[in-house]
């Protein structure tokens, strides 16, 4: 059947028939619609890569790593144990000299 249709469309074409005519005549003969224009497609909405500010970000272990580690307290108290390194050594290496001592 599908032979006989694409004979008939194919004799026409020459002739110089437009293919809407062709068309309405294949859609009454097989009942489908043929048309494929007309029926519009509903578009899929693409994932963006914006992040919302007001949000907070989402808990990753990076995210958990870093609020322990940048945290003022812990800051404040890892630069207190680097001065008593400092001091420590300093005194230990350069306590006898005089231009050295503080």
């Amino acid at each position: 059947m599908v032979w006989v249709l694409f004979k008939q469309w194919y004799q026409r074409r020459v002739r110089g028939e437009s293919w809407e005519e062709v068309e309405k005549e294949v859609e009454k003969v097989t009942g489908e619609q043929l048309n494929y224009s007309k029926i519009k497609k509903k578009r899929e909405v693409k994932p963006t890569n914006l992040v919302n500010i007001n949000k907070p970000p989402p808990a990753t272990p990076r995210n958990r790593i870093e609020k322990k580690i940048l945290n003022p307290k812990a800051i404040r108290s890892v630069n207190k144990n680097a001065e008593k390194m400092e001091d420590r050594k300093n005194k230990s290496v350069f306590g006898q000299q005089f231009n050295y001592a503080m």
